[in-house]
């Protein structure tokens, strides 16, 4: 450090750095009123700082994606449920073949963005782009929440959704009529226990991974009742929280629901419904089983169950509650879809309301 008595009487400390990017020397300083022991031990303090911002400034504009995204996954792991993550991981993959690990960050603008997306719309589909354009901009979001960018590029950025071409409609959800008949066959073919799981899901409204981690202490069977509280994750073979802190719920349930429970129970010792290893019985069989029967999955039966309900009058906040939704638009696309069963009632509803109104005088 040195120092430099300036015209007003004032003393201007300086003192040197290494650039580390240019490996020349640069200087800042400092203007206090004295020229004392104290004086000098404050602006070494000053000057210190300084040169600590300066060099901190110089790391985050030389900051790479690579170094962004390693600093970003270290905090938002431990965030997230393993399903997340490996849904999400596969979309950094993506990304990692079209942008290099050592792009600047600061570099990239929004015709960056655009020739990530083009890039990636040649042999990906709308939907697994549109997933990339999203983890993209969680990640540079990041950038921006620790200052190291001040706009995000991928704003306004979007992927070009591909004309639709005509797809016959598929059921969003069966009627009780096509359940019974689906269970009726499953029973003849002597497929009872995926008739039980079939029923008890549209009589419940369960996700499968819901399903699959129902053990025997989850189950009241003095009140008929049914606590909700994880999911089980067929990838590393555990039960895990559930989807949401919504879906965590205890359901009350019918008493054709409890036997359902009960004659599964005495196939398990503890699982409600478990293979022969005593273990859930995995989704994927259970999937494969559903298609031999027709357009089924096991999801379609939660929706199924939103939908009965909805037939039947239940308000839905309540159908929210039961079904563990937190969002009520995911609801409501199920809940005000217009079946053939509610278009019975609302034709039943109004034929008989017929009252002897006045002839308008433009009908005489």
């Amino acid at each position: 450090m040195w120092i430099e008595e300036l015209s007003d009487g004032r003393y201007k400390y300086f003192e040197r750095y290494k650039d580390p990017y240019t490996n020349k020397l640069r200087r800042v300083s400092t203007i206090l009123d004295k020229n004392t022991a104290q004086a000098r031990n404050k602006a070494t303090l000053i000057l210190q700082d300084k040169i600590a911002d300066k060099l901190t400034q110089s790391n985050i504009s030389q900051l790479t994606y690579g170094e962004l995204l390693k600093e970003y996954l270290a905090q938002w792991l431990p965030s997230v449920k393993d399903s997340t993550r490996r849904g999400y991981i596969v979309s950094d993959g993506h990304l990692a073949k079209v942008i290099s690990a050592d792009t600047i960050i600061s570099k990239i603008d929004k015709k960056f963005v655009r020739s990530v997306l083009d890039e990636l719309q040649k042999t990906l589909s709308y939907s697994v782009v549109a997933k990339c354009r999203k983890r993209l901009h969680a990640v540079l979001g990041y950038a921006i929440q620790m200052d190291y960018l001040t706009t995000n590029p991928t704003d306004g950025v979007l992927v070009p959704k591909p004309k639709e071409k005509y797809k016959p409609d598929k059921p969003l959800f069966l009627t009780s009529d096509e359940v019974s008949e689906l269970v009726g066959r499953l029973m003849s073919n002597n497929e009872n226990r995926i008739a039980d799981i079939v029923l008890f899901m549209f009589l419940t409204g369960v996700r499968y991974g819901e399903l699959a981690a129902l053990t025997k202490d989850k189950i009241n069977f003095d009140n008929n009742k049914i606590l909700i509280d994880g999911t089980f994750d067929f990838q590393i073979g555990e039960t895990t929280t559930t989807k949401t802190d919504k879906s965590r719920r205890k359901i009350s349930v019918s008493e054709n629901v409890m036997e359902i429970v009960k004659r599964n129970l005495k196939l398990s010792t503890n699982v409600v419904f478990s293979n022969s290893q005593g273990a859930p019985i995995n989704i994927a069989y259970v999937n494969k089983r559903l298609k031999a029967y027709g357009n089924y999955h096991t999801h379609i039966f939660r929706h199924s169950h939103i939908s009965y309900l909805a037939e039947n009058g239940v308000p839905i906040k309540a159908i929210m509650d039961r079904v563990g939704h937190s969002d009520p638009k995911t609801t409501l696309a199920i809940y005000s879809h217009t079946t053939i069963n509610m278009q019975q009632l609302i034709n039943k509803a109004t034929d008989n309301f017929a009252p002897n109104l006045p002839l308008n005088s433009n009908d005489k």
